[in-house]
């Protein structure tokens, strides 16, 4: 990898977002199941909070 690549471009190392979002969902799901099996409860994010990050 060239160090003159600026960081917004894509490298075969950066997933796309719907990579990404399909792998957040993904570990979403699996969070609520483990907390499930444990009798623990996740907590949802706002989509406030979400957006500001």
């Amino acid at each position: 990898m060239e160090r003159n690549q600026t960081p917004s471009q894509p490298t075969t190392i950066t997933p796309d977002s719907k990579s990404l979002r399909a792998a957040l969902a993904q570990a979403s799901k699996q969070a609520n199941r483990m907390a499930d099996a444990f009798g623990l409860k996740v907590p949802a994010a706002q989509v406030e909070q979400v957006k500001q990050k």
